[in-house]
């Protein structure tokens, strides 16, 4: 049986590619995010070397997946000692029917 937990992240500098103003900043539209074309995939790629040159430890990105939700992406270099995590809902069985 599938289960879904919520889980919480604590970390340094995070990216929020949710926000139109850094989205600008890093010059990547919310199209290209959700693209899947060979460039659109590129300019996620560049986006995320330039962040991680940065110092960002994480990127919140707006799913391409589903409207609305958003994904954090971890990129650990080495030891992750200065990240936490924490559950924060309990685990509850997804219901596939």
């Amino acid at each position: 049986m599938a289960r879904r937990a919520a889980w919480g992240a604590s970390v340094s500098r995070m990216l929020d590619l949710t926000a139109a103003q850094q989205r600008e900043q890093f010059g990547i539209s919310l199209d290209t995010l959700h693209g899947d074309s060979d460039d659109d995939l590129e300019s996620c790629r560049l986006v995320v070397d330039l962040a991680r040159l940065a110092g960002y430890d994480a990127i919140l990105s707006p799913s391409a997946a589903l409207a609305g939700a958003q994904n954090l992406n971890l990129y650990i270099d080495g030891r992750a000692d200065h990240l936490r995590f924490r559950e924060v809902l309990a685990r509850v069985p997804l219901n596939y029917e």
